[in-house]
């Protein structure tokens, strides 16, 4: 629960020095996190929270089942505006089982009205045998490309789209960005601790 992530993290800040512009990364289930969780997140000092849109047992439900999801994260993506989190993401997957046309773009239209500052996309072809292929005549990949663009976001790498800098109207993506699981970061020499299953 997010009282141990904290206690996590409090105890490995006793043992690791941070800098203080270093991030402190993490994904949550929109279906299981509350507003109070982001919000003792971003207390606790994490600076980057991504949203999964589509865990393995969504990917199967049903279009109005979907859909509460994507209110879901797009709630808790406001949240994260509101309480200062750094980066607010959300991840999500396109060309789902019996997904149209107008349903994956009802989906994006939610999750883009919330502002989340990345985007990060995947394809069912990421998912192997779990999904079926998709509709004939359904190119899901377009949809969600061109949404995306029409939406104000910009592609930073092949899975990637970020809004451009509110202070400078522009997405900026350098030969020393690197790639990490992050997204982009300036700051390639950095050291990386990861905890958990993933």
């Amino acid at each position: 629960d997010v009282g141990q992530i904290v206690e996590t993290l409090e105890t490995l800040r006793s043992h690791f020095r941070r800098p203080k512009d270093g991030d402190v990364a993490i994904e949550l289930d929109p279906q299981r996190a509350d507003d109070d969780d982001v919000r003792r997140l971003a207390e606790a000092g994490f600076t980057r929270i991504t949203l999964i849109t589509n865990t393995l047992k969504s990917l199967l439900e049903s279009h109005e089942a979907r859909m509460r999801v994507a209110h879901r994260c797009a709630e808790l993506i406001r949240h994260c505006h509101v309480d200062g989190v750094r980066v607010a993401a959300a991840h999500l997957f396109h060309g789902l089982p019996g997904q149209t046309g107008p349903q994956l773009a009802e989906f994006l239209g939610v999750i883009t009205a919330a502002r989340p500052h990345r985007i990060i996309e995947h394809g069912r072809e990421h998912l192997g045998s779990l999904v079926p292929q998709p509709a004939a005549g359904e190119d899901p990949l377009r949809t969600t490309i061109g949404h995306l663009q029409e939406a104000g976001y910009h592609r930073t790498s092949i899975h990637q789209f970020a809004l451009p800098d509110v202070r400078t109207g522009e997405v900026a993506v350098w030969p020393e960005h690197h790639r990490n699981f992050l997204g982009l970061d300036m700051r390639g020499d950095c050291d990386l601790l990861g905890l958990g299953i993933g």
